[in-house]
């Protein structure tokens, strides 16, 4: 068995892990991004992909990591910004306990590495175009400020501007402690959040972008139990307007240079049998 067929089994075993504190608690979550639509396409994972997506409303992802304090199982840790002082990004992550990864770029960071699920929390976005681009862009520099803070390094296959721009934020960024600009995070991410009834959602800590990542709020209304490999997990039942939303045709394949993984340097399942 391949090491990516054995982190498949890994993260399903983590995934079952969140879905039952989910259940326990009355907690809606569904998955979204790639794991969305490997759920629809594919039955489980797209097949080069290597990690799992959930994504939860704002307050059913407080309750999650409450719920978390009591009811997580020992083989499995939390880690948000606010339980591992050297992770600096505004989502929640659920580690096993006793493995090991290492992404490209994170060989000097110094937060807890694990195999992990990545759980993103949505927030309200406002209806003025002003007040959303300003939404947009102080979560951006304060995400990239962060960043800096973990010690990630540059990418040798970044274009020379990106890596020049990389390099001046990790100047401004000693400018700046962690906690000053966690607690500027946490207040751009949840700023609009008192508004009632939001038309649209947003994930502030996707990869896509504010536009890409911003769907309609319905998509959170609804919750459906759907296959996924061995098991089954939640998504929402606005599947198909969710994901034309964020990648329109979804059921097409991308071509081989667009099919993104991790790049992990370093994979150690420690004394978890997955298909030995």
């Amino acid at each position: 068995m391949s090491d990516l067929e054995k982190l498949h089994l890994a993260l399903l075993y983590i995934a079952n892990e969140i879905d039952r504190v989910c259940n326990k608690n009355n907690i809606k979550y569904t998955l979204v991004g790639g794991s969305l639509i490997g759920a629809i396409r594919h039955k489980g994972f797209i097949p080069w992909d290597d990690d799992i997506d959930l994504g939860m409303t704002r307050d059913n992802y407080q309750k999650f990591i409450s719920a978390c304090s009591k009811d997580l199982g020992s083989e499995f840790e939390l880690q948000t910004y606010l339980t591992d002082p050297n992770y600096n990004y505004g989502f929640a992550k659920i580690l096993l306990r006793g493995t090991d990864v290492l992404e490209l770029g994170h060989e000097d960071t110094k937060e807890k590495k694990g195999i992990f699920v990545d759980i993103f929390p949505f927030d309200a976005v406002p209806e003025n175009n002003f007040l959303k681009l300003k939404h947009e862009k102080i979560n951006y520099a304060l995400i990239k400020l962060l960043q800096q803070k973990t010690g990630i390094r540059a990418n040798k296959k970044w274009r020379f501007g990106k890596k020049v721009v990389f390099f001046i934020l990790n100047t401004v960024s000693k400018v700046f402690s962690r906690d000053f600009l966690v607690k500027k995070l946490q207040s751009n991410m949840i700023r609009y959040n008192e508004i009632s009834n939001p038309s649209k959602l947003v994930n502030l800590s996707g990869v896509y972008g504010y536009k890409k990542e911003t769907v309609d709020a319905k998509c959170f209304d609804e919750y459906i139990s759907s296959k996924y490999e061995t098991t089954n997990l939640m998504i929402s039942r606005q599947y198909d307007k969710y994901l034309r939303s964020v990648f329109g045709d979804y059921m097409k394949l991308p071509p081989v240079e667009k099919r993104k993984t991790h790049e992990f340097k370093k994979l150690n399942f420690g004394t978890y049998d997955f298909g030995e």
